[in-house]
Formats: structure tokens, sequence, C-alpha cells
């Protein structure tokens, strides 16, 4: 267990929080519930992550379970933005792609977590 900085499937998340940051701050303000939900939604990712590095085994892949539903409230509510047109279908695209590849990461890192308990 090393510093949760060290994890590259942390830096990714939390570089997706700053882009989450960015094009959020251009929502609609009759939007702003949305809009603090999206926020605080990407960052308990990063708490989940956090947890689950501090954790090991069965409690972690607990804490990975926690990340993949927030991970996919943080989809569904871009989802949601792109269909209202408050958010571009390119910066939609842009989040897929990054998404896909932290969720290969979550996924592996519970495969592990559930393997070193056998």
């Amino acid at each position: 267990m090393g510093k949760v900085s060290d994890l590259k499937v942390y830096n990714d998340v939390e570089l997706l929080a700053g882009w989450v940051l960015d094009i959020s701050a251009n929502f609609p303000k009759q939007y702003r519930y949305i809009t603090e939900r999206l926020v605080n939604t990407i960052f308990d990712c990063m708490d989940d992550i956090t947890l689950a590095n501090l954790r090991e085994g069965t409690e972690r892949a607990m804490f990975l379970d926690a990340f993949v539903v927030h991970f996919t409230s943080v989809k569904t509510i871009l989802r949601v933005c792109t269909r209202k047109r408050i958010l571009s279908v390119n910066n939609e695209a842009l989040f897929l792609r990054s998404s896909a590849n932290i969720g290969r990461q979550i996924a592996g890192w519970k495969r592990a977590a559930l393997n070193q308990n056998r």
C-alpha cells in the first residue's frame, strides 16, 4: 500500500476531476444542482480510491464497488447533460474515452484484491 497519489488510476481520476470542474463552470446557473452533484460525485470517486488504497482484500473490493457506483453516476449525469445540450457530444466522447481506461484499471485492481483472499 503506497501513497494514493502514486496510483495511475487516482491521477487519471484527478485529471478528470479538473476537467469536470472546467466544463461545469460553463453550465447554466439554472442547473447549479446538477453542477454541484457532478463535482461532488467525481470527488467521491477520488475518496473511494483513497479508501480502497488503505484496505486489502474484500474490504478493498467493497470500496472499489463504491467507486463504480459513483463513477456510473458521473457518466449518467454527463449523458443527461449531453441530451439536454448542456454539454457537447465531443466533451462527452472525451470523457467516455478516459472513463474506459479508468474502468479497466479499477476492474483489474478489484480482481487482484479478490484473488488476494484466495
